[in-house]
């Protein structure tokens, strides 16, 4: 719209100063206009170089956004891998644990039956003796 309006008041002010000289006023309303779309051709250039700097940039952002999300997104897999890993590793540990746990009580049960066992035996040992004794005591009285 400025364009617009710039162009045709440079156009109408070429026409009033071309009819007041009483030149030839067609050459410069053509020479205006010729002018005008020349300066127009280059603005455009240059705005659509401006333009393609713009796109570069942008597409240059858009790949580091798309390396920068990789890039995360792989770390975020190696901390989970990482992760869990190191439960089962806590897993691995507690189930050492349980199996000591285990494997100690084992351990207490079959020495508190030998414990056990040996008690037995001596008592019957004990019992025993005391059979014979109260024989013997028989015998002499």
């Amino acid at each position: 719209m400025k364009k617009l309006l710039t162009s045709a008041l440079f156009l109408s002010a070429a026409i009033s100063n071309a009819s007041g000289r009483g030149g030839d006023g067609g050459a410069v309303v053509a020479g205006t206009l010729g002018g005008l779309m020349v300066g127009s051709m280059i603005t455009s250039a240059a705005a659509d170089s401006s333009n393609r700097k713009t796109r570069v940039e942008d597409k240059i952002e858009n790949v580091q956004r798309e390396n920068d999300l990789s890039k995360v997104t792989q770390l975020q897999r190696e901390m989970d891998k990482k992760e869990l890993e190191h439960k089962l590793e806590q897993q691995r540990l507690v189930e050492q644990q349980r199996l000591a746990t285990i494997q100690q009580e084992h351990e207490r049960s079959n020495s508190f039956m030998y414990l056990l066992l040996g008690v037995i035996f001596i008592m019957f040992f004990a019992i025993l003796g005391l059979g014979v004794l109260l024989i013997n005591m028989r015998k002499r009285g």
